[in-house]
């Protein structure tokens, strides 16, 4: 983007400062009012060289602030040798099921 400040940005270029934006409101790099008047520009931008200066004192990536997704837990697979939809249950929750189920069926 700063290579070529002539060259007219795109829909997806406004939208890429706006989220930068965003995340460095949120990082609590910028206050509301400079968001909004930095996002009204942006959005109003034609080329690169408007887009440019928007960003200039933000950092690149914020990766190091955020926090990392956690992996889900595994789901625990039923005993073996044993089978069905009610194998890897509880006793009471097998009985509740149970019960349930000849009261609907």
């Amino acid at each position: 983007m700063d290579d070529h400040p002539e060259i007219r940005a795109s829909d997806a270029d406004r939208q890429e400062v706006v989220e930068r934006l965003r995340v460095a409101l949120d990082d609590g790099r910028l206050k509301m009012e400079e968001y909004l008047e930095r996002m009204g520009l942006a959005y109003g931008a034609v080329t690169y060289g408007d887009l440019a200066p928007l960003c200039s004192d933000l950092p690149q990536a914020t990766a190091l602030a955020r926090p990392q997704a956690v992996p889900p837990a595994p789901v625990p697979l039923p005993a073996p040798g044993r089978s069905g939809a009610l194998a890897g249950l509880p006793v009471p929750l097998k009985i509740f099921w149970t019960i349930w189920l000849a009261a609907v069926w």
